[in-house]
């Protein structure tokens, strides 16, 4: 049985975008939770913070969160996610590691007298359909477009995006500025003030790309394009969900471990994470005990020899502690909760490599990668691994991840976007299902129903709203710890 106490709807600060506005999101603390009422909340778009399950307010919130899942049966890695794997088995074969084979369609870097290369088909392709979206977003701003085209023809450009690029561009990916050649078109010569980056977000919901391989985004006044066509090799699954995978062989000395274990908090984890907040996130203000409470607690349950609940996977190079990735296993589907590592390791892509293990692990459901937020590049990676689906936040239905679902997700993140038909929008909940709430006093469980009468209406009131958060089905599952 499932207990909860209610927090109701609470002040946080958006961990996702660059303005840190204040944002709401409900919350339950779970005193005890069972494995699939965990799930149905996390299909309802809930997540969990040690013992804390939230889900963001999305009427008050500036970043929307979908909550994004893969199917992991059907997952084959991309030519980039081979490149991952690539390169730790270089690292370990080689301890130096092994410089980087330069791709036919790399961006030749060597210098201004370097041999210049033709653009690569996919180039080609990316920049016919980009041309196409430029002029259709153009005809509604200026008359004259045979004018337009001499100064912004030859700056609709795609190329593959150089190691030195900003921040702002998504690395390994294709990117076009043309969005800033267009804002600054349209000040001097149709008198509209529009940011490059209203201009790309634009540009990118009115392309059509060819293949469901592709992917297009906006990212600071930038269009960034994900191609993942070619095949790649798959890791044949393990004989249980915890077993680990067998590594693969090096003639190297050089030991790589990954060993599956319950949440613990002992100084080596610790140190591990307390040097990722630091160096990745500017956070120096962590300690055991805000560790401990992050991602070592957990409701769910732990019972010995179960390969449910959650747990820690401890990356181990020659016997050092590289890098922890913490999941909650619920049945067939794996939930990734977090994923820190020691910064001097950085360059061995250790994140996308646990996601990469992580799949290859949950052979038989679905692997939930947490909220995708298209605004935040940090979460951008999340798209690329196929083929996945985005909870439509008032249908509370999965739908496929397609081009032109990623775009209306991606086109307002401050606003909710219905991703799914209007046949199934979620509705209030009925009295009936409110009172069929059990409420958990020191002596007694009482339902809604009997305790109404003495309820304040403040109470009354938080019931209600926790009904509508968790669905019919869960409040007759979800026992309600009064306070």
């Amino acid at each position: 049985m499932s207990v909860v106490r209610l927090y109701g709807s609470r002040p946080t600060q958006c961990g996702y975008c660059a303005a840190k506005k204040e944002s709401r999101q409900y919350v339950l603390e779970a005193i005890s939770l069972a494995i699939d009422d965990y799930q149905a909340l996390i299909d309802r778009g809930w997540r969990r913070s040690g013992m804390h399950l939230y889900q963001p307010d999305r009427d008050e919130i500036c970043c929307v969160p979908y909550t994004i899942r893969l199917h992991a049966p059907q997952f084959t890695p991309s030519k980039a996610h081979v490149r991952v794997q690539r390169k730790l088995e270089a690292f370990l074969e080689h301890r130096n590691g092994s410089k980087k084979r330069k791709r036919p369609d790399d961006d030749d870097e060597a210098g201004p007298q370097a041999k210049k290369t033709s653009p690569s088909p996919t180039c080609v392709l990316l920049q016919t359909q980009l041309e196409t979206a430029v002029w259709a977003y153009l005809e509604s701003w200026i008359d004259d477009t045979a004018a337009a085209k001499t100064t912004l023809q030859p700056k609709i450009q795609v190329q593959r995006t150089k190691a030195t690029a900003s921040k702002a561009i998504d690395r390994g990916a294709y990117t076009s500025p043309v969005a800033h050649a267009i804002s600054a078109y349209l000040k001097k010569h149709a008198t509209a003030s529009i940011s490059a980056a209203d201009v790309a977000v634009a540009i990118a919901a009115r392309m059509t790309l060819p293949s469901s391989d592709m992917t297009v985004s906006a990212v600071n006044g930038f269009l960034n394009f994900s191609v993942d066509d070619e095949p790649a090799l798959v890791s044949a699954p393990p004989t249980s969900p915890l077993q680990t995978p067998a590594s693969p062989r090096h003639s190297s000395k050089r030991d790589w471990v990954l060993e599956t274990v319950r949440p613990v908090n002992t100084p080596e984890i610790y140190d591990v994470y307390k040097a990722y907040q630091a160096h990745v996130h500017d956070d120096n203000a962590v300690t055991p005990s805000s560790f401990e409470s992050f991602l070592v607690q957990s409701p769910l349950p732990a019972v010995p020899g179960s390969a449910e609940g959650s747990f820690f996977q401890l990356y181990r190079l020659d016997g050092e502690l590289v890098a922890v990735g913490v999941i909650d296993v619920l049945g067939a589907n794996w939930s990734s909760v977090y994923f820190f590592y020691k910064p001097k390791y950085a360059h061995l892509q250790l994140g996308t490599y646990s996601v990469l293990r992580e799949i290859a692990r949950c052979t038989r459901g679905n692997y939930y990668m947490g909220y995708y937020i298209g605004s935040c590049v940090k979460m951008q990676y999340k798209a690329r691994f196929t083929p996945s689906e985005l909870l439509c936040p008032k249908t509370l239905t999965f739908v496929p991840l397609t081009p032109d679902v990623q775009a209306r997700a991606d086109a307002d993140a401050s606003k909710v976007v219905q991703l799914a038909p209007a046949t199934t929008l979620a509705s209030p909940p009925q009295d009936d299902a409110v009172d069929a709430i059990e409420l958990v006093f020191t002596d007694c469980v009482v339902s809604v129903k009997d305790a109404r009468a003495s309820l304040h209406p403040v109470v009354l009131q938080h019931l209600v709203d926790f009904a509508a958060m968790v669905g019919p089905h869960l409040t007759s599952r979800l026992r309600v710890q009064m306070f």
